[in-house]
């Protein structure tokens, strides 16, 4: 009969374990501080906002941390002063939401279904796709305005939103389908292979 051998690694010592941890308390805390350096000029910007013009020119931001003299008045100065250029900050925000959502919406539906495709078909080009995608990727933006610019006075749509919005997609679409086809392939097999069972279909 033969004995069972034990699957059970022997511990580590406990300088080996020591080590170990310093390393990843150094990295971490290394981590942490580059965060931080690079999270002050956002919460600088952030606590001035807060801040009243009098106290922005007597002192630093950080002086508030302690103070914690903060109040809203810029916000309401800002979104109920007429004087600002027009068309006025409550319509430039309008405008930033307009081009915003639909601007990510749709390169991310239409992404998603390209690094599906890529992923989870069996088409015989899809490697072929995927390399085409990157190397868009890597061409200069600034070549394609001119092009871009002609197609847009062609076909009428400069200034509106739909142009705006096109734009938008097209230039994002490149790298949205490179970081969903990443995560694609992430997924199992098996989920897919479960769904289908269930009568999912593509």
């Amino acid at each position: 009969m033969k004995k069972a051998t034990s699957n059970i690694k022997n511990p580590l010592p406990l300088s080996s374990r020591l080590i170990a941890w310093t390393n990843r308390g150094f990295v971490h805390f290394t981590l942490l501080i580059l965060g931080l350096v690079w999270l002050t000029p956002s919460l600088g910007l952030l606590i001035t906002s807060l801040r009243s013009r009098a106290d922005i020119a007597q002192s630093g931001w950080w002086v508030s941390i302690f103070e914690w003299n903060f109040n809203i008045q810029n916000y309401v100065e800002v979104l109920n002063n007429s004087d600002l250029p027009p068309p006025g900050f409550k319509e430039n925000f309008i405008n930033s939401i307009i081009i915003t959502v639909p601007s990510t919406i749709i390169p991310i539906f239409f992404a998603a279904l390209t690094a599906y495709a890529i992923v989870f078909t069996k088409l015989r080009i899809r490697n072929f796709l995927y390399l085409l995608i990157i190397a868009l990727m890597v061409v200069p933006l600034q070549v394609t305005w001119f092009p871009v610019l002609g197609m847009y006075k062609a076909f009428d749509i400069t200034g509106s939103w739909f142009g705006i919005w096109i734009a938008h997609s097209a230039y994002g679409s490149c790298f949205a389908v490179f970081l969903l086809r990443n995560f694609f392939i992430g997924i199992p097999e098996e989920i897919i292979e479960s769904a289908k069972l269930d009568c999912n279909n593509h």
